[in-house]
């Protein structure tokens, strides 16, 4: 072999060694969250079956760990504030800003990387014009240690809610406190 052959043989075993495939370990209520050189234990603190009003996806993925980083509304909330305000679309328009003091920031982490279809079917129909409706099924989690590359860090809770996803839908591609309604009468 020559050397080039060596130096993509070592490029594809250092890609397969930093594959970001999360490994979850439970045991009770305690949970281990392996994830892109983190190492996170955490502990379930309540089961979660909700569904959000999307309002932002952040792509920075900063912290390492999740799988997505989105800003949301309840959807009970929002349809609240739908009936109250009126139409809850655009970032600018004065009814979305007012719903926006209730946005939430949640931090999801999929147990199955089969999941991440959804995701980013939900990121796609995000970068467009509507405020997609998804529903959350899992387990709300509080990280107790974290550690990076086994070195201890500083991580502490972010201020955002982390939900262990267990299941994840699309349940409509735009926002409508009209069609969910219908949904709720059949």
């Amino acid at each position: 072999m020559n050397n080039y052959s060596y130096l993509f043989l070592a490029l594809i075993c250092n890609l397969a060694c930093m594959s970001s495939t999360t490994q979850i370990s439970e045991d009770g209520h305690c949970i281990t969250i392996a994830n892109g050189g983190y190492v996170l234990t955490a502990q379930a603190v309540a089961e979660v079956d909700q569904s959000y009003m999307l309002v932002a996806w952040d792509s920075s993925e900063g912290d390492g760990f999740a799988d997505a980083t989105v800003t949301c509304i309840p959807l009970d909330r929002a349809d609240v504030l739908g009936g109250q305000h009126g139409v809850l679309t655009g970032s600018t328009h004065p009814d979305m800003r007012e719903a926006l003091k209730s946005a939430m920031d949640i931090r999801l982490i999929m147990t199955d990387a089969s999941r991440r279809k959804a995701l980013k079917k939900m990121q796609d129909t995000c970068a467009g014009m509507g405020n997609p409706v998804f529903r959350v099924g899992g387990r709300e989690i509080r990280i107790g240690q974290a550690t990076y590359r086994n070195a201890p860090t500083p991580f502490g809770n972010p201020p955002a809610t982390v939900i262990l996803a267990d299941t994840i839908e699309l349940e409509q591609t735009r926002y409508s406190s009209r069609e969910i309604a219908l949904k709720s009468e059949h």
